[in-house]
């Protein structure tokens, strides 16, 4: 992986623990984020459709050096240049780099 090319700042934000209420719901702590390095490249319409992904939506695939120990899941949301994004996949492709496909969907 080149790293020159890991340009841009992506953050990475896992949600807060859920806390029983007691009162029959769930109260939703403070969510903490995780700044990164990271390249973007937005997915062409043929890769959208080999992912599985919907058409009409506009995917993108990060990629970011590893991070061991970081815990990086589905449950994860990113924010990249102000705009939430929601990931879809998650492929570790070596110690030293992992690629995240996202689209702008956040629900």
């Amino acid at each position: 992986m080149n790293i020159g090319k890991l340009n841009r700042r992506l953050t990475i934000v896992s949600p807060g623990a859920l806390t029983d209420d007691n009162i029959g719901g769930f109260t939703a702590a403070a969510s903490t984020s995780v700044e990164t390095w990271t390249k973007k490249r937005q997915l062409s319409m043929k890769e959208q459709l080999l992912y599985g992904l919907e058409s009409g939506t506009i995917s993108f695939e990060f990629t970011i050096r590893y991070q061991n120990g970081k815990d990086l899941a589905q449950h994860n949301s990113l924010v990249f240049e102000g705009q939430a994004l929601r990931i879809i996949s998650i492929i570790h492709e070596n110690k030293t780099s992992t690629k995240i496909i996202a689209d702008g969907r956040t629900d």
